[in-house]
């Protein structure tokens, strides 16, 4: 809501104490708080990156990589998707900061992440893909790379099938 009135300083105090409640939630109960913690480590990396602290920002979307990635790799259907969301974070942070290579493998990991998913279900993430997708193409361009089409292949058919079918209903 803060954000919505262009109170940003706010906003990123209020993300700053929920991340400061969540650690210790999370320390006492990790099951139960850490992936509220992640997702909150991703508000606060995007206010600081608004707010122009891209190194911190950087450093704040590793942590919740890093968090998604442990919590993926246990329960992979419930944090896939999550983990794929903080990579895209993470991915458009290492462009912003001039890592372009490092933005561009972070954002294919994202894909990769989410493209069985995105077969599964097309409708519940395509959103998603949507904006990894094109975070990866960004970054491909602005180092002057072409986009792998092995990536992109499956997921540009699955876009296909998914407007047809809606072009059907």
């Amino acid at each position: 809501m803060l954000a919505a009135l262009s109170r940003c300083e706010e906003a990123l105090a209020a993300a700053e104490e929920a991340v400061r409640l969540l650690r210790a939630l999370a320390a006492a109960r990790p099951d139960a708080f850490t992936p509220d913690l992640a997702g909150s480590l991703n508000n606060l990396s995007m206010w600081l990156c608004v707010l122009g602290r891209r190194e911190e920002a950087l450093a704040t979307a590793e942590e919740a990589v890093c968090l998604y990635r442990t919590l993926a790799a246990a329960r992979p259907d419930t944090f896939a998707a999550d983990l794929a969301r903080s990579l895209r974070v993470l991915g458009n942070l290492h462009g912003e900061t001039g890592k372009a290579d490092l933005a561009i493998e972070t954002l294919a990991e994202g894909v990769r992440l989410l493209t069985p998913l995105f077969a599964a279900v097309p409708a519940a993430v395509a959103g998603m893909m949507r904006g990894l997708v094109q975070s990866y193409i960004r970054q491909c361009e602005t180092a002057g790379r072409e986009p792998d089409t092995e990536l992109l292949g499956p997921v540009f058919a699955e876009f296909e099938r998914l407007n047809a079918s809606e072009e059907n209903k």
